[in-house]
């Protein structure tokens, strides 16, 4: 029997679970890999913050879901792909450098006959971050942080605390509006290297720096970090200090040693326009660079049309048949950005924005449809 390999955990594999569930493929061994038990909706992160979703209503049990649709399940984490060797090289969880591992025998290797790659992207390890800090990548990391300091609060009886998120992107800003909301007694201020928003019109960016005075969240604009401590941050200007840090800079690809396949200098998969790195495997999502797309940001609204056609070349090259259906990312887009308080603002073009409930209730429709099963 062939074996097929699901690397990661990612919604285009979520998506694939849940299509096999409905279909099964009984010619393959499937295995799904993945170092993470949840995979969460980064687009409802937010929304969770605020106190609006549950844990169970932005993120999906990959276990679970891989039962259901008859899939072996492995926890491990994913340290080489190699093309020439057709295999998946993992390490236990509990190993922490990786190094000494894969000279040694707790490694383990997954042979695949085919293989599809849905791994995500990493925040930009610019900074040497203590316990009171997190990057917003992975995803669960930024999860876990907002429970340590809820346990912090509660222990120490004292709501006065001060965040800084370093980013001025869609990420950074949503995180400042959500957790204004859950912090109503925070101080907290956001760095950006340059203005922020820079993927939104101006008149969007207008609305989010309004928002931003509205919730007194304090704007640093134009003062890129130059270094990161335990309690503080040295800036293009000054010196500050924090209880909590929260850093958006960014991304880079996985870390994962990929043989015999073409990356980028920051270790992106390059693929072809119907996602495939070759006649044996394909990939979606932040984790790869689009050869004739290489300007495709790194955002969920591509990703989310990339799953469907993931799928059905997955199946085509599977089933033996030559046929692919191409991506072509789309030049105009929706983006919706979540301001807290079910309100959020709608930007579209170069112009077009408008905030209120109604933006809100669309990503709110959106989001919840994409997260059934």
């Amino acid at each position: 029997m062939k074996k097929l390999i699901l690397a990661g955990g990612g919604h285009g594999h979520i998506n694939i679970l849940k299509e096999l569930i409905k279909n099964p493929l009984n010619d393959y061994e499937i295995i799904l890999i993945t170092d993470y038990k949840r995979q969460y909706y980064s687009g409802m992160l937010p929304g969770f913050i605020e106190g609006i979703y549950t844990e169970d209503e932005i993120s999906f049990d990959v276990e679970d879901l891989c039962k259901k649709a008859g899939v072996k399940y492995i926890n491990e984490k994913i340290v080489k792909i190699s093309a020439e060797e057709k295999s998946v090289t993992t390490i236990p969880l509990n190993n922490e450098k990786l190094s000494d591992i894969l000279e040694g025998e707790n490694k383990r290797m997954y042979k695949f006959d085919f293989i599809s790659m849905n791994l995500g992207s990493y925040a930009k390890n610019t900074y040497q971050i203590a316990n009171s800090a997190s990057y917003v990548k992975p995803i669960f990391s930024v999860v876990e942080f907002m429970k340590k300091i809820d346990r912090d609060i509660d222990k120490e009886k004292t709501k006065k605390k001060k965040m800084i998120i370093v980013g001025g992107g869609a990420s950074g800003i949503e995180l400042s509006y959500a957790f204004r909301e859950r912090y109503p007694n925070f101080e907290i201020e956001v760095f950006s290297n340059s203005d922020i928003l820079h993927r939104f019109n101006k008149n969007t960016r207008k609305k989010a720096k309004k928002e931003l005075v509205q919730k007194k969240v304090l704007l640093h604009t134009y003062e890129p970090i130059k270094s990161v401590s335990s309690k503080e941050i040295l800036t293009s200007r000054d010196k500050y200090q924090y209880d909590y840090l929260i850093v958006s800079n960014g991304v880079t690809g996985t870390p994962i040693e990929f043989e015999g396949y073409e990356v980028t200098d920051e270790n992106f998969l390059k693929v072809e326009n119907d996602l495939c790195a070759d006649e044996n495997s394909i990939a979606m999502g932040d984790m790869v660079f689009l050869k004739k797309y290489p300007k495709t940001p790194k955002a969920g609204v591509f990703a989310i049309r990339q799953a469907p056609i993931l799928y059905k070349n997955l199946r085509n090259m599977l089933d033996g048949i030559n046929e692919r259906v191409e991506y072509t990312p789309q030049k105009k887009y929706l983006q919706l950005l979540n301001c807290g308080s079910r309100n959020a603002i709608l930007n579209y073009g170069k112009r077009y924005s408008f905030k209120g409930k109604i933006p809100w209730k669309i990503k709110d429709y959106i989001d919840r449809e994409y997260m059934k099963i």
